[in-house]
């Protein structure tokens, strides 16, 4: 008797074969979507990502007529999610939302993932850039990177950061080198998590996405010191970027995208990308849900995500490599 696993990897192979032979993508593409959706994503519940999904969720719902499903599968080193995206039925009805940190990084930081993380899942569209900021709790009264050096000699090994992002891990290290401190990293378990520690004082800084921060900022309870873009970012001018804060290391943008399951047919992909983008085209949506909160649309075709996930992989291969991260 086969086992679910035998029968469920037989299934994908008949599906595959029907997919590659025309027969299924035309059926398909012309009833989708006819029941609803389940849409993995990466990270938990309440961050500035799992906001604007349920956003673009509730905009799809109404476009199809047919519910989207958010399904959180955070943790997992980063793997979690995407494992569950390749493994799923590629007929349209399992979507996944994930980032860089889920798409890319894992290949480079895990001998073996399981599963053929480049080829079993399907871009369709790259959603978002999101600006990364290091910011640190008022209490210290740093205004600067320097201001930081001088308050961390005066309180050695006490002071400790949150990054969730290699890159932003890279520069935490590269920081700690430049002056000779040694401010410790703690496990990063979310955006919402992230903010709590900061604020109750058990960390000091926290370099994660700038969205998470507009409203504290304003409010004098955190400061800006250093910005990820290449360039200084409209909403804060006066805070410097990696760059100019002297950084050399690879710089690796922070996006999210949506994918699906290897297999899933090119007609779907072209149906549920254009879908996408007349939404995140919209000026209203756009304004509310993007540039509201920081975040730098990126959505367009699929062959334009794919060649940015490319570009990706070498660029995050040397994050790993300036970084000295274990391969687990």
């Amino acid at each position: 008797m086969l086992s679910a696993k035998a029968i469920r990897i037989f299934g994908l192979i008949a599906w595959s074969m029907l997919a590659s032979a025309g027969i299924v993508s035309p059926v398909l593409a012309q009833t989708y979507p006819n029941k609803p959706i389940r849409v993995i994503s990466g990270v938990g519940v309440g961050g500035t990502f799992d906001i604007f999904l349920r956003a673009l969720a509730e905009e799809l719902t109404r476009k199809w007529g047919q519910a989207l499903v958010i399904e959180p599968r955070p943790g997992g080193n980063f793997i979690t999610a995407a494992r569950a995206c390749a493994d799923a039925a590629p007929d349209g009805y399992t979507l996944c939302s994930l980032s860089g940190d889920n798409l890319v990084y894992p290949e480079f930081l895990f001998r073996d993932l399981g599963f053929d993380i480049r080829n079993g899942l399907k871009p369709i569209v790259n959603l978002f850039f999101n600006p990364q900021m290091l910011v640190v709790t008022s209490s210290l009264k740093a205004r600067t990177l320097e201001d930081v050096a001088v308050a961390a000699r005066q309180r050695p090994k006490t002071l400790a950061y949150m990054a969730p992002a290699p890159p932003s891990r890279l520069f935490m290290e590269y920081f700690n080198r430049q002056y000779g401190l040694d401010i410790v990293g703690v496990p990063f378990r979310g955006g919402s998590d992230a903010l709590s520690n900061l604020m109750s004082g058990s960390i000091h800084f926290v370099f994660t996405g700038a969205a998470n921060f507009s409203s504290l900022i304003d409010d004098g309870q955190i400061y800006p010191l250093v910005i990820d873009t290449p360039q200084r970012l409209p909403q804060y001018p006066d805070v410097p970027t990696m760059i100019e804060a002297g950084y050399k290391g690879a710089l690796v943008r922070n996006y999210l995208g949506l994918v699906g399951p290897g297999q899933l047919p090119d007609a779907l992909v072209t149906q549920i990308n254009a879908a996408v983008n007349d939404i995140m085209n919209d000026p209203a949506f756009r304004k509310r849900h993007l540039f509201d909160r920081g975040l730098q649309p990126a959505n367009g075709s699929t062959a334009e995500f794919e060649a940015f996930l490319t570009q990706d992989r070498v660029e995050s291969a040397k994050v790993v490599q300036e970084a000295h991260l274990p391969v687990q």
